[in-house]
């Protein structure tokens, strides 16, 4: 033994006696008066060999330590990371004899750097200290008492080592009851005890990332059977991915943030998809996570997110204090204390996506540890992606097949024949028409179908745009005709219809003033999506597609009719004699072609709300004309 009987202190054998009916039974137990220093001492010693929780462990040797010493207070910090990222992580702090591990474990965990303040120093020398006053001592961080309201007076620490010697812990002691100091009996008494705790320890931690390393493999065999045979949708695969995730090591938020495809080229980093799965939501076992547009979260971690995406570097950081909240389905987390980020790779070695971990629970941060699993974890969930995604491709390659032969097997483009009819006749002005083209109160139920294209033609030359954009005048007539032909019969969103919005957007030109104040470009690109903004219509919602399993539904997950409008509009365009851009230059036309978008698509009630706040000048129009085209056709 390190301490001898004449050394030892007169009141050690009854505290190390109470100690053993304290802590190996907290219930009744024998007296133990007729047992010998050695036989308590080794009796302390059993009593934490056979524990393998670390932290039901720790507790106990606090505990221990506490009534041998006569402290106060009692800490252990064990040393977490490798190199330069090494830390001391105290679980339990500020543990007294009579706290419980319940007690100690609803506290918040105190993370110490390498080499700093008392703990540090302790840590990278490997030698005790032993201090009657930390105020006069120059590592003591006199920061936590102010913070704390506590007085720390006698401090005494003391490395705990494995085997080999490495220090793998610190144990602190504060404030001596019935004393100023600690003694010397108290300093062996400690290291003593310490020796056998640090073998244990080491015993402990191993057995626990024994149960990790089999809890992670466990969880990897699991994604392999169950992503990889996902074949249903993208949004099925990754709630799967976040509910492994949450399994394998559980923090307040997980999250995969998929690459918009579209910006490979440009070499800017988007996202299309984002979804997420809160600790909460997991203990309830929901069966769908939240999807989210990339605008609904932190700036700071999607900016993070993207650098981890162009980097492919994995991102670990502790103490991450974003400057805007991240909006959750159960509140909002101001403060990220632990950040872990990591790139997801496909079976070409590209970057399709990025995994983000906020806020570990049982940590401060997130260790090397989860690094090496995580890392693991992101090749499968990469395979499983990668392979719903060339699924998901295939899908909608064999729709846009079947969408394609049914368009084509119902339209057909405007022949020159019929063109050259059409401009043959005379185009009137716009008061000569039976109702005048300029009035909110306009009735085309007078007009022909002929003239209704004659009143388009008439429309786009009073609005300025055929001189401006250089558009051939036979080119304009076959489009609208081939527009209207491409207007399925059925009985609200046809060709009347479409002319009715048109006519509408007309008449806010004029009546409203608005020419002055559009753009050349914004009367155009406004005149052709509302001609456009329906075409192919089916006469059914975007529910119905969806909820029928349509290929249309298969090719679009969100705004269906409304993109398929769009990629309606386009394809006319882009048909021999339809092109009526053909004189733009390549800027102007990528930006027709963009404003056409997002025209036709704000039509969609669904994102009709969230886009009126960003430009309500130019796509509320839009929609208001679509109204008044609805209460002119179908009143009351």
């Amino acid at each position: 033994m390190a301490f001898k009987r004449h050394d030892t202190d007169p009141v050690l054998l009854p505290r190390m006696k109470e100690s053993q009916i304290k802590v190996v039974d907290r219930q009744s137990q024998p007296t133990l008066k007729q047992e010998s220093e050695r036989d308590v001492f080794l009796d302390l010693i059993r009593n934490i060999s056979s524990d393998l929780d670390v932290a039901v462990l720790s507790h106990k040797i606090l505990t221990n330590v506490a009534i041998l010493t006569t402290a106060d207070r009692c800490s252990l910090f064990l040393v977490q990371g490798t190199g330069n990222k090494r830390a001391l992580i105290a679980t339990l702090f500020d543990v007294k004899e009579s706290s419980t591990l319940a007690d100690t474990h609803k506290r918040t965990e105190v993370r110490v750097p390498w080499g700093k303040g008392i703990i540090g120093h302790v840590a990278m020398s490997g030698e005790s200290v032993n201090i009657p006053d930390a105020y006069e001592y120059k590592y003591f961080n006199k920061d936590v008492d102010h913070a704390t309201g506590y007085r720390t007076k006698a401090v005494m620490c003391q490395p705990v080592k494995d085997t080999e010697g490495q220090v793998i812990g610190v144990a602190q002691v504060i404030n001596k009851l019935g004393g100023e100091a600690f003694t010397d009996t108290d300093e062996d008494v400690f290291r003593t005890y310490l020796t056998f705790c640090g073998i244990s320890l080491t015993k402990a931690k191993l057995f626990e990332s024994s149960k990790f390393s089999l809890r992670k493999n466990e969880v990897l065999l699991r994604m392999a059977k169950g992503i990889l045979q996902e074949q249903s949708c993208l949004k099925t695969v990754v709630h799967k991915i976040l509910v492994e995730g949450q399994e394998m090591i559980q923090c307040r938020l997980c999250s995969v943030m998929i690459i918009d495809e579209r910006c490979g080229a440009s070499g800017d980093i988007e996202f299309s998809r984002v979804f997420e799965l809160t600790h909460e939501q997991w203990e309830k076992a929901e069966e769908c996570s939240d999807e989210k547009q990339p605008g609904e979260i932190s700036a700071a971690h999607l900016e993070q997110a993207k650098s981890v995406a162009k980097s492919g570097k994995l991102l670990n950081m502790s103490d991450f204090d974003s400057q805007h909240s991240l909006v959750v389905k159960n509140g909002n987390w101001p403060r990220c204390k632990s950040f872990l980020c990591l790139p997801i790779y496909n079976k070409d070695k590209t970057i399709i996506g990025v995994m983000q971990f906020l806020n570990k629970l049982s940590s401060v941060c997130f260790d090397e540890q989860d690094e090496r699993v995580f890392e693991a974890f992101a090749v499968f969930c990469g395979l499983g992606i990668n392979n719903i995604m060339l699924y998901d491709n295939m899908r909608k390659a064999i729709a846009r097949t079947k969408v394609a032969l049914e368009v084509l097997s119902y339209h057909a483009l405007a022949s020159n024949e019929e063109t050259m009819r059409i401009m043959r006749l005379p185009l009137p002005a716009s008061h000569e028409f039976p109702s005048n083209l300029t009035s909110l109160q306009f009735d085309d139920t007078q007009l022909s179908d002929d003239n209704t294209v004659l009143a388009s033609l008439r429309m786009f030359r009073d609005s300025d745009v055929i001189d401006h954009f250089h558009m051939n005048y036979r080119t304009l007539t076959r489009w609208i005709l081939s527009v209207r032909k491409n207007y399925r019969k059925v009985i609200y969103h046809n060709w009347r219809h479409a002319f009715n919005v048109v006519q509408c957007m007309f008449a806010i030109f004029k009546e409203g003033k608005m020419l002055e104040r559009l753009s050349a470009m914004e009367r155009m690109t406004l005149l052709v999506a509302c001609l456009c903004h329906d075409l192919d219509h089916r006469g059914t919602t975007n529910t119905f597609q969806a909820q029928s399993s349509s290929p249309l539904a298969d090719l679009y997950s969100t705004s269906t009719m409304e993109h398929h409008h769009f990629d309606h509009s386009i394809m006319i365009l882009n048909s021999e004699g339809n092109n009526i851009f053909e004189n733009m230059d390549s800027s102007e036309y990528a930006e027709a072609i963009s404003m056409i978008e997002t025209d036709i698509l704000a039509t969609d009630l669904a994102l009709y709300f969230k886009s009126v706040d960003h430009d309500f000048c130019y796509l509320v129009v839009l929609r208001l004309c679509v109204q008044e085209a609805h209460e002119v056709l179908l009143p009351g």
